[in-house]
C-alpha cells in the first residue's frame, strides 16, 4: 500500500482534553479510572469503578458523543490551512449495532459537523464497528486520498461505556470488572481522532503506516462451543506484515487495546507466537495499552492509540523504530497495522 502520514491527532479522555495532556497523563501512569456514582447491580453498595470524562453535564444522550467526538476533531483541524476544512471527508467510528439504544445515531456526523460549521463531505460516513472502526477507517482513507481533491481524511472515533444502556449490556454479560469479576474491563469513554494523508504529500511526517490487515475469528468472546487459535488475529497480522514487508521479530513496540480481560491477552500471545522461528524469534518487550489508564473506549481506541504513538515519536520517547497496533471487536473482526517512526 502506498504509506499513510499521520500528521495531528486529538483526544477527549478521562485524563484529559486534548491529546497533548491525555498523552502525558497516559505516559505518566496517571489513571482517569475511579469509584463513580454507579452501583454495580441493584441493591448493591459496592460502586463501580470506570473512568469518566468530566464533561459538565451527565448526558445519557446523542450530545454526549458529540461533546467527545466533536474537539477531537477539531484538534486535528487546526493542523491544516483552514482553506482546506470543507475538503476533509470525516470516517467517525461508533459502536456495535447491538449496542446502540439511541433511536438517532445515524445523525451523529451530521451534528458534529454542524457544531464544527463544517459542510458535510461527500466521502464522509460513520463506521459502526466498534473497536475495529479505525482499521476500516485506514483503509477507506487509503482508497480515497487516491481522489486529487482531498488533501487529508480525519479518522475519528467515539463511544462510552458508561451509558446507561451500555453499561447495563456489559453488566449483564460479566464483562465489567466488579467486586466479584476480575476478569472484565473498567467502562471508560472518549473522543479521539487522527488526520491522515499520503506519505509521500507530507515526507515530513514523523509516523507512516505501512500495511494494515483484517481476519475473521471464529471464537469470539462470547462463544463457548469452539476452540479458541487466534486465527483471526493471526490473519490480520499476517496480512499486515505482508503488506509492509516489515517482519514482527523487527517490532519495538505493541500497542493494542488490551483491558483486562483474559480473552484479549491469550489472542494477543498466541497469534504473536505463530510468528516465532528458531532464528527469528518474536519477543516485543514494549506493549502499551492506555485503556488501564482511561478504562475501556471502544471505538475510540485506534485514533486514540496512533495519537499516542505520534506524541511518543515527537516527545522523543518512542522505543524503536517500528510499531504493531492490533485490535479486536465484540463480533469476529480483528485488525492491525505496522507503522514506521520517521
Amino acid at each position: 500500500m502506498e504509506p499513510l502520514a499521520v500528521l495531528a491527532s486529538g483526544m477527549v479522555t478521562a485524563v484529559g482534553f486534548n491529546s497533548p495532556t491525555s498523552c502525558a497523563a497516559i505516559r505518566a501512569g496517571i489513571s482517569g479510572v475511579e469509584e463513580l456514582n454507579i452501583s454495580e447491580y441493584i441493591g448493591s453498595t459496592d460502586k463501580l469503578r470506570g473512568a469518566k470524562v468530566n464533561l459538565p453535564q451527565w448526558w445519557n444522550s446523542l450530545y454526549k458523543f458529540v461533546n467527545l467526538a466533536a474537539p477531537a476533531i477539531w484538534e486535528c483541524l487546526q493542523a491544516i490551512p483552514v482553506e482546506w476544512h470543507h475538503h476533509i471527508p470525516i470516517f467517525l467510528g461508533i459502536s456495535l449495532p447491538h449496542k446502540k439504544r439511541l433511536s438517532d445515531y445515524d445523525n451523529l456526523l451530521n451534528i458534529v459537523e454542524s457544531k464544527l460549521n463544517l459542510s458535510h463531505h461527500r466521502y464522509s460516513k460513520i463506521i459502526p464497528s466498534g473497536q475495529i472502526s479505525g482499521i476500516h477507517a485506514l483503509k477507506l482513507t487509503a482508497e480515497t486520498l487516491l481522489d486529487e481533491q482531498v488533501p487529508c481524511c480525519i479518522i475519528a472515533g467515539t463511544d462510552s461505556y458508561l451509558q446507561d444502556e451500555i453499561f447495563d449490556y456489559y453488566i449483564g454479560h460479566r464483562r465489567i470488572y466488579t467486586t466479584d469479576n476480575s476478569n472484565g474491563f473498567f467502562p471508560g469513554e472518549a473522543g479521539a481522532a487522527v488526520l491522515v494523508g499520503l506519505g509521500k504529500k507530507f515526507p515530513k511526517s514523523t509516523l507512516h503506516i505501512t500495511g494494515f490487515g483484517e481476519g475473521n475469528e471464529p471464537s469470539t468472546v462470547f462463544t463457548t462451543d469452539l476452540p479458541f487459535r487466534a486465527t483471526g488475529m493471526t490473519e490480520a497480522l499476517k496480512s499486515a506484515v505482508a503488506d509492509s514487508g516489515i517482519e514482527l521479530n523487527r517490532i519495538n513496540l505493541s500497542l493494542s487495546d488490551l483491558n483486562g480481560e483474559y480473552y484479549k491477552f491469550n489472542e494477543m500471545t498466541i497469534a504473536t507466537s505463530r510468528f516465532s522461528r528458531h532464528d527469528k524469534p518474536v519477543s516485543i518487550d514494549n506493549i502499551w495499552h492506555p485503556i488501564e489508564y482511561i478504562g475501556e473506549v471502544g471505538a475510540a481506541i485506534v485514533p486514540l492509540l496512533l495519537g499516542v504513538a505520534l506524541d511518543s515519536r515527537q516527545k522523543g520517547y518512542n522505543p524503536g523504530e517500528h510499531l504493531l497496533l492490533h485490535v479486536g471487536n465484540d463480533e469476529c473482526e480483528r485488525g492491525a497495522l505496522i507503522a514506521n517512526f520517521r
